[in-house]
């Protein structure tokens, strides 16, 4: 069994995030997963994450078998870009054309601190190294850090999602600990929906954050966004004795 023929995935240099299977049955799971199980290329990934639907104790006795832990719950939005009100631009937003990578970099991983979703295990530098290898050549578009009064507030990244057509997606967004609960979420966010239809040319976007991260989804549903589902996040990680 080509398990990859069943799933909807994202392969980055070091990790691969399985987000949906085409047929959303527990026996489809345990059949992946087996074939998954028998695949090394897969185990030679820093992070493995599998995305389930429905909670189903069959399928999470044989992920855990497998040595995957469950992660977090993720609610996912959809925004029709057509239907976007007036543009306001707030901010000003440089990409790493314009800013040194490690200036992005800095940013970046300031905005994480305190976050309410989960955190990544990644490196900063793998985790650089995966946004250059999953959108390509013109990731440094897409590396932008918003500035207010020539101070960084918070960091989006907004791209085409590869292999789907006209669906838009932030990498990441996030503000800078100092800036948050000071009602400029909302508009970076609206600003960033606005580039992803003027200058990436999607026509939709797909949003996704943690359960619990309760700022972030009052957000989505301000700037108009519908939810579409919930996810259970499951990783498998790869320990320092490379097993």
């Amino acid at each position: 069994m080509n398990w990859r023929e069943k799933v909807s995935y994202i392969q980055g240099e070091s990790f691969i995030v399985i987000e949906s299977i085409v047929k959303e049955d527990p026996e489809e799971w345990l059949e992946v997963l087996e074939a998954l199980s028998k695949d090394a290329s897969i185990w030679r990934c820093s992070s493995v994450r599998v995305l389930l639907s429905a909670m189903n104790d069959t399928v999470e006795t044989r992920l855990k078998k497998l040595g995957f832990t469950f992660l977090e719950e993720k609610i996912f939005v959809r925004f029709d870009l057509d239907k976007l009100g007036k543009e306001i631009s707030l901010f000003i937003l440089r990409s790493i054309h314009d800013v040194p990578p490690h200036v992005f970099q800095k940013t970046w991983q300031r905005t994480m601190a305190g976050s309410p979703n989960a955190p990544s295990t990644m490196s900063m530098e793998e985790q650089m190294r995966n946004v250059a290898n999953e959108l390509g050549p013109t990731y440094r578009d897409s590396c932008l850090i918003a500035y207010e009064e020539e101070e960084p507030i918070g960091v989006l990244m907004p791209h085409l999602e590869p292999g789907k057509e006209g669906e838009g997606r932030f990498f990441y967004f996030g503000l800078v600990p100092e800036e948050r609960g000071r009602e400029k979420s909302l508009p970076l966010y609206v600003q960033g929906l606005h580039l992803l239809k003027e200058q990436f040319g999607a026509s939709y976007s797909v949003g996704s954050t943690s359960a619990g991260n309760i700022p972030m989804r009052k957000v989505f549903r301000k700037a108009g966004g519908i939810q579409t589902g919930r996810k259970y996040v499951y990783e498998w990680r790869k320990r320092g004795d490379g097993k």
